[in-house]
């Protein structure tokens, strides 16, 4: 089976694939494991899904299709595969990017704010924003970007009216942010020229380093997050190092050798 799209959590060895020639879109379990690699075909999934994206506890997916407009969530990828159905997201305007909890709530970035969509609901506004780029699942709630106002906004639950926090802006470093990722207890943030990561247990940023490329996503990809899409292209992976490890608990002070680094991997080197 080829693959066109995919969403990979290496840490519990499965992802989350699709394939554009015939529509199909599989589950994989057994990438990290001494065990065999299984595919299992999933039925009434959303065809050529332009974006996959796995929960933090690879228990649930998102997928988006920007051709048809439409969203869908599938749970239950630890047990009993559950398809829900297709929900369509085009009077939300342009999704910018979505994300998906381990119980299957999908969080829609649009123009306006952020939309939470369950399964046999309409999606609902939980945050507004003048322009969320990225967002990503954190604890009992979630951390968006909102470009236009250059900030990093953390809300505290996934419901209505949650309380919202900037815990980073302009004067922080905050330029025209265009991607998230959770690294650990931190927050990688792509900005106008550079990479920051945010500490979210302390509220201050903890280093800050020049991007060689203009992220055109963030993906999580092994143990590191790739700046741009895995294809033809050279790949941009930023690797974590020791630094997000907890060296503090083990009494290890962190150092500009230990910290997050760029690595750029040539086309040729992932044939």
């Amino acid at each position: 089976m080829a693959v066109d799209r995919a969403a990979v959590d290496s840490a519990r060895g499965v992802a989350l694939i699709a394939e554009f020639d015939q529509g199909r879109v599989a589950f994989v379990r057994g990438l990290s494991a001494e065990s065999a690699v299984t595919v299992q075909e999933i039925a009434g999934a959303l065809a050529r899904p332009d974006r996959i994206v796995l929960s933090p506890g690879a228990t649930a997916a998102a997928l988006y299709s920007p051709e048809l407009g439409q969203v869908q969530s599938i749970t239950g990828l630890k047990a009993e595969i559950k398809v829900n159905e297709a929900a369509l997201v085009t009077d939300l305007g342009p999704v910018t990017a979505i994300t998906v909890d381990d119980a299957g709530t999908i969080l829609i970035a649009a123009p306006g704010g952020i939309h939470a969509l369950r399964a046999g609901s309409a999606a609902v506004l939980v945050a507004q924003a003048q322009d969320p780029a990225a967002i990503v699942i954190w604890r009992d709630g979630f951390v968006y970007a909102d470009r236009a106002a250059n900030e990093i906004v953390a809300a505290s639950t996934r419901d209505e009216f949650p309380e919202l926090t900037v815990i980073a802006q302009e004067r922080d470093g905050i330029a025209s942010p265009a991607g998230l990722a959770v690294m650990g207890g931190r927050l990688l943030v792509a900005v106008t020229g550079s990479l920051v990561f945010w500490d979210l247990e302390t509220g201050m940023k903890a280093y800050e380093i020049p991007s060689p490329a203009q992220p055109t996503t963030l993906r999580h990809l092994g143990g590191a997050v790739s700046l741009n899409d895995p294809g033809d292209q050279p790949l941009w992976l930023v690797e974590p190092g020791l630094a997000g490890l907890g060296l503090a608990e083990l009494g290890l002070a962190e150092t500009d050798e230990q910290a997050p680094r760029v690595r750029f991997v040539p086309a040729a080197a992932r044939q």
